[in-house]
């Protein structure tokens, strides 16, 4: 009998148990922090370290999906190690007292690398080989969007464009990029074949015509349109 679903690879196991483990950790840190702690600078400290390890996590989740499946890895590998670095040096910021501007406009960088790759391997695991020649021009266009706009936020990042127009710009590429990441599903919710269903029935002696009727008619009272029968005497 087939399974309704199966477990997921050793992978995916592992990157989903190192999310929940974080998740749960910097929670719990958190919620002590904001309920014991005396809100001070190390406090503060602390639920931004709690935040930023769980984002890192969140941003990497979907290259382990890409891992899992053994797709895309070089896309996997380079959103693990921008999310990795970024929380490094975000830790180095917060806790070396490090202020120098350079480590923060590169801490900013990676943070955005993570995130377009985070978007580009999500959408990439969802890609399937029976998709559409239009769903594959929108989830090319999508991850080019995305990676424009984190480029665009970078750049500013470093050059603090005085430019109302750069801002213009940056806003609709991010109106775009979104809606070109929510049209995925949609289309291909709309593109996807009707779900078929076979019953197949052994009988000890073939059915009557007004038997076969009879199953039929039960059936599609029951809300399924039967389509085709096949057997003897049908």
């Amino acid at each position: 009998m087939a399974q309704a679903g199966g477990q997921p690879k050793l992978g995916t196991r592992l990157v989903l148990l190192a999310l929940v483990v974080s998740l749960c950790v910097t929670g719990g840190i958190a919620i002590g922090t904001l309920l014991f702690a005396e809100f001070d600078e190390t406090a503060g400290r602390i639920l931004a370290t709690t935040g930023l390890l769980s984002l890192a996590s969140l941003l990497s989740l979907p290259a382990g999906v890409l891992l899992d499946r053994r797709r895309v890895t070089p896309l996997a590998w380079g959103t693990i190690a921008a999310a990795t670095f970024a929380f490094v040096l975000a830790m180095i910021t917060i806790w070396g007292q490090q202020e120098q501007e350079t480590l923060s406009r590169l801490t900013w960088t990676l943070w955005l690398g993570a995130g377009a790759g985070a978007q580009a391997a999500t959408m990439t695991a969802l890609l399937r080989p029976g998709d559409s020649r239009r769903l594959r021009i929108v989830y090319a266009v999508s991850i080019l969007l995305a990676s424009s706009l984190a480029a665009l936020i970078g750049l500013a990042v470093w050059i603090e464009p005085d430019s109302e127009a750069y801002g213009r710009v940056t806003g609709a590429v991010a109106v775009a990029a979104v809606l070109a990441t929510l049209l995925q599903p949609i289309l291909r919710r709309m593109e996807a074949p009707a779900e078929r269903h076979e019953l197949r029935l052994t009988l000890d002696a073939p059915p009557s015509e007004e038997a076969v009727a009879a199953a039929v008619e039960a059936l599609e009272k029951h809300g399924s349109r039967v389509e085709k029968v096949v057997g003897p005497r049908v």
